[in-house]
């Protein structure tokens, strides 16, 4: 028989990878001027983080 098994969970859970990705692109596309895409995916970003109980 072997010994106990630890575990380690992190204290806040990992981030969304698709949160992440909206919040990058929403970022990237304000700093290059393109304000209606910087909307777009911020529309996109609540819209996933309400479905997906994220954020």
């Amino acid at each position: 028989m072997s010994g106990p098994v630890v575990v380690e969970v992190p204290a806040e859970p990992a981030p969304c990878l698709m949160c992440l990705a909206w919040t990058a692109l929403e970022r990237q596309s304000a700093e290059s001027g393109d304000h209606s895409l910087a909307l777009d995916a911020r529309l996109r970003a609540a819209r996933h983080q309400e479905e997906a109980h994220c954020g």
